[in-house]
């Protein structure tokens, strides 16, 4: 095996170059080398880069963070889970078809027949009235197909299940064996506090541990910014704009307005950093000048680093009785300085780190996190009445039908035998309504020419209010991102974790919980009444439209065969969308790179846009919770589920090979919050299950539940605890997976700590003489992450540091706004 040589870490002149390269005028050369350097490419075996082919197996996206690997590989196995389970959903999709539960509605939708709705209705002997015979041959009847029904759904949801159980088994198994195998920064590395704030040569602490006898790549400082570090940073990309500018005033396109509002954004910024620097620092600081916070050790082995931890917190963590009674005394050459380091022992890779929110207390994030919480809330409110009213306006269907005998000679008469107009037209609506549509077209257009130019219109509003729902929910996404930077986490996982959590909710409850409640009647409290009663509008426009009680057979045919035309088109439409606008937006990208006048745009526009993890895990996690809530109702949504998680899968791969730029080195965070969240889809699912499976017009609990009220099926006898029994095989399956839970979350987990705790349980060390060092492979690190935790090596923040050295002087030493742009300087 060849020796892999370390690259050198670049000096400030090299960052300080490459700064003039970026605002040169632009050259394609160096263009290439930025997209090589910034794509999602792979090393070969002579050190080349080259796109990997769509076929890579996902094991090559392990080399670019646990993260991106997780999420691919939870997306892969829960195709295949949701396969199976669409097999057995498909095969009870069948048997509902056979059913007549929903004659009276048959053209309405044709995706109604495939619903649980559609099961046999009861059907009398005589004609008229429902004998006892009919009675107790409807109830053996529905009970023999909701035994069939309930252990269908008991077997695909137990499959769930045990993926659920077996893939974070699995992943949490990976994400241990990756601190040993995987080669990233933060494996190899720890994080210190309790320095003093004026300390200042990184050599000093490492010489200290390794005085210890642990061997020590790098030691690098994290700086207390005192809040100033993101102005620095804009102000710092705001001179490398202006700079920019100057080259661009060369051409005779130019507008000089740009550059005026660049200047101006630069007073003000500066204007606010001045007053800050005045008030908490006193004066100007170079980067180095600044208070310590903490430091970044990378150690040369995982060994040496586990050894340190264990060693160090053994010699150094003493209880109060070990002080006391056994006279236990910290050494002197654990202390450094005369202090007891506090050690991070596991910390986030260093393109993952937020530097500017490393300072930001634990207190003052939870506030933040209280008003993010408060403002996200606000925001959903204000969505959900906008998603509420879209549905009211967009009515589900017609006025309702009695179930009748509509041949045109019966219409006719009973038209003759109304009363008014409106019973009239809602007659002749209900016969057009029955008609197939073959029939419709062929004999009967021009008498329900208006019932059909209404239905059409009825079907538009349908379709367009799932694009206007799919237009609201992405702006809501806008603003949730927007706002989350608000909370200051302190690495990109932590912050995409915040906004995956925030936007999966804001989708959930836009997507799937506002078509429930729109229609919900449950024992006749309708809440979509008396939330519109603020506004009047909403209100007086529901009074025209049917509440369908509880889950019978009116609700699937007018809410829920409706809902899965509006589900496909918002499971499908961002996909497609992505995938059909990806050549569209690479032709316009090439397009504005060829005007590119300075290299930084040219860079800027030769890779493709970032990666959105926190998105696609929370359309991931929207689609699955979605589809887990109404499968039982509406089989046919499994299938649907599948679709889109292949669509899914398919598109983000290509995007992420073809066209994303380079994602961060993301770590298990996102991953933890998702398979946290999870869990609740399999208790929702078995909730709604059992209460749609319970539902005593559909499926009585006993022939005795069912009444001859005048020729009318009703219903005597209905409570919680008979629709707990109807589907008693899911209520156990509930039961037990709830114990399950609670037996993981309150004793497994909590054992785990207290082991972990009292038995200073730590990792296993790798044997040093089969273990590589950084040094070693560094090389390999460097070609797919940033492999130190030296903040000028960062691509988001050397701008900044540079500015923060050049821009040193007082302001007393500049004549102009203009010598404060420091690469003129150089």
């Amino acid at each position: 095996m060849s020796k892999i040589v370390p690259l050198p870490i670049k000096s400030s002149a090299i960052v300080i170059k490459e700064l003039q390269d970026d605002i040169r005028p632009s050259d394609p050369i160096k263009a290439n080398e930025y997209i090589l350097q910034n794509m999602f490419f792979k090393q070969d075996e002579t050190g080349q880069l080259t796109p990997y082919e769509f076929t890579v197996g996902l094991d090559e996206f392990k080399k670019h963070g646990l993260g991106l690997y997780l999420y691919f590989k939870f997306l892969e196995y829960a195709i295949y889970v949701f396969f199976i389970m669409s097999i057995i959903a498909s095969v009870i999709c069948y048997f509902n078809s056979t059913g007549n539960g929903l004659d009276a509605w048959k053209n309405l939708n044709l995706l109604q027949k495939l619903s649980v709705g559609n099961q046999n209705k009861i059907e009398s002997s005589s004609g008229t009235t429902y004998t006892t015979s009919d009675i107790q041959q409807f109830y053996t009847d529905s009970s023999m197909w909701l035994s069939t029904l309930t252990w269908m759904d008991f077997s695909y949801t137990l499959i769930f299940i045990l993926f659920y159980l077996g893939f974070t088994y699995w992943s949490n198994k990976s994400i241990s064996e990756s601190l040993v195998k995987e080669k990233v920064p933060a494996n190899f590395s720890i994080g210190i506090k309790g320095l003093r704030e004026d300390e200042r040569d990184p050599n000093k602490l490492k010489n200290f541990i390794e005085d210890l006898g642990f061997k020590v790549k790098e030691v690098k400082y994290a700086k207390n910014y005192s809040n100033t570090l993101l102005l620095h940073k804009q102000e710092a990309e705001l001179k490398i704009k202006l700079k920019g500018e100057e080259i661009k005033a060369r051409y005779p396109d130019y507008d000089p307005k740009i550059k005026q509002k660049y200047l101006k954004e630069l007073q003000e910024i500066q204007a606010e950093r001045e007053t800050i620097i005045k008030n908490t620092i006193g004066k100007r600081l170079k980067h180095d000048e600044y208070p310590t916070l903490m430091a970044f050790v990378i150690f040369q082995r995982i060994g040496d680093k586990n050894m340190f931890i264990k060693e160090y917190k053994t010699n150094t963590n003493f209880n109060f009785f070990q002080t006391l009674c056994c006279g236990k005394k910290v050494e002197d050459k654990y202390l450094y300085k005369g202090n007891v380091l506090k050690i991070i022992p596991q910390v986030d890779n260093p393109s993952n780190i937020n530097w500017e929110n490393l300072e930001v207390s634990s207190s003052n994030r939870f506030l933040r996190q209280i008003i993010v919480g408060l403002g996200v809330f606000c925001l959903m409110i204000i969505t959900f009445f906008i998603v509420f009213a879209i549905n009211v306006v967009s009515k589900y269907s017609p006025e309702d039908c009695e179930i009748r005998d509509y041949t045109y000679e019966n219409t006719q008469q009973w038209i003759s035998q109304a009363s008014t107009a409106s019973e009239k037209s809602q007659i002749q609506q209900c016969f057009c309504m029955n008609l197939s549509l073959t029939t419709l077209y062929a004999d009967y257009f021009d008498y329900c020419s208006d019932i059909i130019y209404q239905y059409t219109g009825i079907q538009a509003l349908q379709i367009a209010s799932a694009f206007v729902i799919l237009i609201v929910n992405s702006l809501l996404q806008l603003l949730i991102k927007s706002i989350v930077t608000f909370e200051r986490y302190q690495s990109l996982s932590k912050k995409l974790s915040g906004t995956l959590t925030k936007l999966f909710i804001s989708l959930f409850v836009n997507t799937a919980l506002i078509t429930l409640i729109l229609k919900a009647n449950i024992y006749g409290f309708k809440l979509s009444y008396y939330l519109s009663s603020p506004i009047p509008p909403l209100q007086s426009a529901q009074q025209k439209e049917v509440f369908p009680s509880d889950f019978n057979r009116e609700w699937y045919a007018v809410v829920g065969a409706a809902y899965v035309n509006t589900w496909i088109i918002n499971i499908f439409s961002p996909y497609f969308i992505d995938f059909v606008l990806y050549p569209i937006k690479n032709w316009f990208r090439k397009r504005e790179a060829a005007n590119a006048k300075i290299q930084r745009d040219l860079n800027k526009l030769s890779v493709g846009p970032e990666f959105d993890l926190d998105l696609y895990y929370a359309n991931l996690l929207n689609t699955i919770f979605v589809t887990l809530f109404y499968c039982s109702l509406i089989p046919l949504m499994l299938p649907l589920g599948f679709l889109a998680l292949l669509i899914h899968f398919l598109v983000q791969k290509f995007l992420l090979l073809k066209f994303y730029r380079k994602p961060p080195s993301y770590d298990e965070a996102l991953h933890d919050s998702v398979f946290t969240l999870l869990p609740y889809s399999i208790i929702m699912h078995i909730l709604i299950a059992i209460w749609a499976y319970g539902h005593p017009y559909i499926f009585p609990s006993s022939s005795d539940a069912l009444i001859d009220n005048e020729g009318f099926l009703d219903v005597s006898k209905d409570s919680v605890w008979i629709r707990i029994s109807n589907s008693s095989q899911i209520s156990i399956l509930g039961v037990i997976f709830v114990i399950i839970l609670i037996i993981k979350y309150f004793f497994i987990n909590p054992l785990q700590y207290l082991v972990k705790v009292c038995c200073d349980s730590e990792a296993v060390v790798v044997d040093f003489a089969q273990e590589e060092t950084y040094d070693q492979i560094y090389d390999q690190i460097s070609s797919v992450q940033l492999a130190t935790y030296e903040i000028r090596e960062n691509e988001n923040y050397k701008d900044l540091v540079y500015s923060l050295d050049s821009d040193h002087r007082s302001p007393t030493q500049r004549k102009s706004e203009e010598e404060r742009v420091p690469l003129q300087d150089i």
